[in-house]
């Protein structure tokens, strides 16, 4: 349709409308047209290879990391490449070697039609643990696929798909118990085009769907870009990040569907998906530049810089929030997750690098 795609001149035009609703100088901030980042790592860090984007993980707690890779075309899932394989992989962040190893996929995943995003994992005493990874499959619905992971073989049975209407495009899960999971709804518009727009204005249409065996109901409302979601250690907080709004909520769950806000937190960053470490606290994959990663989803090529901030957790309230790792992009594009064990940084991206860096003694606050 000559040089300019729709994507931009929908881009554009957004950016016209939005100017009626904002001053200039917000949006420009907002934004990060101009933010500098300043390049701090924890220790020596390294790529790890073989692997195609590590949009999200989850860490058990023996150490071993479960990551979703290549989700593909996420800006326009329909316009996907045909050699495309969605895949998962493993890597043992408390073993010598951090081996990244892929794990190998039921045959009811065709893997050209597998486009993993948000994982989360249940542990069961004495059983294999279960997996759920939400999928954004080709000309079909978003969906959640439930999986068993033999951790001494790594691979994976196939055990349930879970669809829903209210499934438009969730981002993000985390399980409370066997078929009882959260989910968040990252836009609520089913066409690319209305996604365009409710994405570029940031506009609070998303939502938290609590599904529980068969039955969903909306626990959160009136979010802009929902997307990480994680459970504290003792199930009894629930964190939320809206990536709109550049912060962090928190909730405290009263029995399995009332969720109570207790605390924002203000990251001014745009916050991706959330983990909860040994000690409860959070780390954060975070994009400090959001009109770098809007051109870097539609191009992973593009330089999009990367940050991880870890929330100190007490008492039930965050208490501090400290950048642990930034970085320009020139290293690792576009960071989205981050797990820490003992003295290694495992740092997840949208559609590039898996980055492991060393932690010095000391150096987490």
């Amino acid at each position: 349709m000559g040089p300019f795609s729709l994507k931009y001149i929908v881009f554009m035009a957004s950016i016209a409308v939005y100017f009626y609703r904002q001053n200039v100088a917000n949006f420009i901030i907002s934004n990060g047209f101009f933010r500098e980042i300043i390049n701090h790592h924890p220790g020596k860090c390294r790529v790890l290879n073989g692997i195609k984007g590590s949009e999200d993980m989850h860490q058990l707690s023996n150490g071993k990391v479960i990551i979703t890779s290549d989700i593909g075309n996420i800006a326009d899932p329909t316009n996907q490449l045909p050699n495309h394989k969605g895949r998962l992989f493993t890597i043992d962040l408390e073993s010598v070697a951090k081996k990244l190893i892929e794990l190998e996929l039921p045959k009811e995943l065709e893997a050209s039609n597998f486009f993993p995003h948000g994982i989360s994992v249940l542990e069961r005493p004495g059983k294999f643990p279960l997996v759920y990874v939400i999928n954004h499959p080709r000309l079909s619905s978003d969906r959640v696929e439930k999986l068993e992971w033999d951790i001494n073989t790594n691979k994976l049975k196939y055990l349930k798909s879970f669809t829903d209407p209210k499934f438009t495009f969730i981002n993000d899960l985390v399980v409370y118990e066997e078929d009882v999971f959260y989910v968040t709804v990252f836009l609520r518009s089913t066409s690319r085009f209305m996604r365009e727009i409710e994405g570029t204005f940031k506009l609070p249409l998303g939502y938290v769907l609590l599904y529980n065996h068969g039955e969903t109901s909306i626990q959160a409302d009136g979010l802009s870009m929902p997307n990480g979601i994680n459970l504290s250690n003792d199930k009894k907080l629930l964190y939320l990040a809206e990536g709109g709004s550049y912060n962090i909520q928190i909730f405290k769950r009263h029995g399995i569907e009332k969720l109570e806000l207790i605390q924002n937190v203000p990251l001014h960053t745009m916050p991706d998906n959330i983990s909860v470490d040994k000690n409860g606290d959070l780390l954060i994959g975070c994009h400090p530049k959001l009109i770098d990663v809007y051109f870097h989803l539609h191009d992973n090529s593009l330089i999009s810089p990367s940050q991880i901030l870890r929330v100190k957790i007490q008492n039930d309230r965050a208490q501090s929030v400290t950048e642990i790792f930034a970085d320009n992009g020139n290293l690792v594009k576009a960071s989205t997750v981050a797990v820490v064990n003992k003295n290694a940084l495992l740092i997840g991206t949208i559609g590039n690098e898996l980055l492991l860096c060393d932690i010095h003694q000391d150096y987490l606050p």
